[in-house]
């Protein structure tokens, strides 16, 4: 992508597979050097397998240092709730001006949950967190999992 273009770049949204996630940051962010700087909006639609690994999101959103809005929407076939690997994600924490994250899609399983307090965590300015899930037990579980959050607004789909 030329630098005049990406330099006046504000809103991205990427549809993808998280396993694809690995290539896009290993060679646009690492081997070429593209800076996201003015990437105010980032949009995320992660078609997620069982066998997931996220940390490939947070290495992305890393990337946007002028990122003020995320949003991560989820598939809406939810997974079976045990069956996906729990995730921790060992690298130390940085900081995100992100103010409003919204995920989209919301089924409450490890890999998700550990996402979204990822981000929270890293989120030095955040306003708003909106979580919509994909149906009552899930919004149940959102309403456990980020309860610590004054900020949080849940729904269901």
């Amino acid at each position: 992508m030329p630098s005049c273009i990406r330099d006046q770049l504000q809103f991205l949204r990427l549809s993808t597979r998280v396993d694809y996630m690995h290539r896009f940051n290993f060679e646009l962010l690492n081997e070429m050097s593209v800076g996201l700087e003015n990437i105010k909006h980032l949009q995320l639609g992660l078609e997620m397998r069982d066998d997931i690994d996220l940390r490939h999101v947070c290495l992305l959103v890393k990337a946007c240092h002028s990122l003020e809005r995320l949003m991560i929407k989820l598939p809406h076939r939810p997974l079976a709730y045990t069956s996906v690997k729990a995730e921790t994600y060992d690298e130390p924490r940085c900081e995100f001006p992100l103010k409003y994250l919204v995920i989209v899609g919301y089924f409450g399983c490890t890999s998700e949950r550990e996402l979204a307090l990822y981000v929270i965590n890293s989120a030095r300015a955040l306003q708003k967190l909106t979580i919509v899930a994909c149906d009552d037990a899930s919004l149940a579980r959102a309403r456990h999992n980020f309860r610590h959050i004054r900020s949080a607004t849940f729904l269901v789909i």
